[in-house]
């Protein structure tokens, strides 16, 4: 077929759009996954590797004065900008793009061999940007890193919705049974959490902040469950969906409270060596798999695109956006259908996931230094993880309540 065959190969539109959309987000995923994993190695032993090497490749490392531009770091910081440039380049190339007849709709699972040259070339080109413009990237990825929380927490509420309104449709005694259970355990497993926090990291009196977290989060998991009782209420939501939340949110909480720097009010000890590493890819493996997940979401579907994953009872769309909306269109023949889902979307999402990387992998305060399979501790992390949980809380409770609230709105 020869080279120019190959090159063409990587351009041409597969016609079957479902099925191309359906690699490309695995691609992007496995990608992604690659490049953090590559990021953290980095990261980790960048030093050893960038000044110890004899290898020609790793001779601008030692150049005086440009020895900080190769630091752990340092490396994190460009990897993420060239991540967030690549995606956000995608973002605004396929703005608005929401059709198969759309031309610009092949863009987003075709021009690989392009696209993994660019990819590269921006990882490489962007160790010779001045460590002064990547300090206020770094300071812009605190932000994009908060706005992607806000969608995980979106996506994760609505996610519950569903698969609550999914067993009540059902309507047969397992689907019940799995309701009754389910929210059973989701209850206990939160009291649970909270019971540990307070043995872990709450063993004096004198760790007023700690309890402050703990006690205050079993206060909000009543609220959770008491605020089915409000008349009018969503009708969606239900035990089940409160205890999601509930111990959702309760491990958040142990999980920031296990950050914490002060030894003082850490009882547990130090973990084993592997327990870290395993965690970190545990964290690493969700972060991946989650933007993925958002960036198909049907959260960014209008209501009469169709497309994305499917949505349950309404819940927290309707909340949001004031109800309304016909449910999702069918796609026309030809090529005239929507796409599975929103290119744009899907790539902001990873732009803003790139942000969020950068922050675990620095501690969200862009630490100078720290210790091997480290992600996200220290007091900024600390905060950053307690303001998703507050924040978590807060949408579920505004979702189940505004159909009180905002009577003269749809919501069914």
């Amino acid at each position: 077929m020869g080279a120019a065959g190959v090159v063409c190969c990587f351009q041409l539109r597969d016609p079957n759009v479902a099925r191309s959309y359906a690699v490309a987000k695995w691609a992007y995923c496995a990608l992604f996954t690659v490049v953090t994993i590559v990021t953290w190695v980095l990261r980790d032993y960048s030093d050893e590797w960038f000044f110890n090497s004899s290898a020609a490749v790793f001779s601008y490392c030692k150049i005086p004065g440009m020895e900080t531009l190769c630091s752990s770091r340092q490396v994190v910081i460009r990897f993420s900008f060239a991540n967030f440039s690549f995606f956000a380049a995608h973002a605004l190339l396929l703005f608005w793009c929401r059709r198969e007849s759309d031309p610009r709709a092949g863009m987003h699972s075709g021009l690989w061999f392009w696209k993994v040259l660019a990819w590269a070339g921006a990882i490489v080109g962007f160790f010779f940007v001045p460590s002064s413009a990547m300090a206020v990237y770094a300071q812009i990825a605190r932000a994009g890193s908060a706005i992607f929380l806000v969608f995980v927490m979106v996506e994760m509420v609505s996610w519950v919705y569903d698969v609550n309104a999914w067993l009540v449709a059902a309507d047969s005694r397992a689907a019940w049974a799995a309701l009754v259970v389910g929210a059973g355990l989701s209850f206990a497993g939160g009291v649970a959490l909270i019971g540990a926090a307070y043995h872990f990291y709450a063993p004096t009196p004198a760790c007023h902040l700690n309890l402050f977290f703990i006690t205050w989060s079993l206060v909000v998991g009543l609220g959770l469950a008491a605020v089915l009782f409000v008349p009018n209420r969503l009708e969606v939501a239900g035990l089940m969906t409160s205890g999601a939340v509930f111990l959702y949110c309760s491990y958040l909480l142990y999980s920031a409270l296990g950050r914490s720097p002060d030894a003082a009010c850490v009882r547990a000890p130090v973990g084993q060596q592997w327990v870290q590493i395993v965690g970190f890819f545990l964290g690493i493996g969700a972060v991946c798999y989650t933007t993925m997940t958002l960036g198909t979401s049907s959260i960014f579907v209008s209501g009469g695109e169709g497309g994305g994953s499917g949505g349950g009872g309404g819940g927290i769309g309707a909340a949001i956006s004031g109800g309304g909306g016909e449910g999702g269109g069918g796609g026309g023949g030809d090529g005239e259908g929507p796409l599975p889902y929103r290119p744009d979307a899907f790539h902001l999402v990873y732009a803003l996931a790139s942000m969020y990387m950068a922050m675990l992998l620095t501690n969200w305060q862009v630490s100078p230094s720290m210790a091997r399979f480290e992600m996200n501790s220290g007091w900024a992390s600390i905060w950053a993880t307690m303001g998703s949980k507050w924040f978590c809380e807060a949408l579920y409770v505004w979702t189940v309540v505004a159909p009180a609230v905002l009577r003269n709105r749809d919501f069914s």
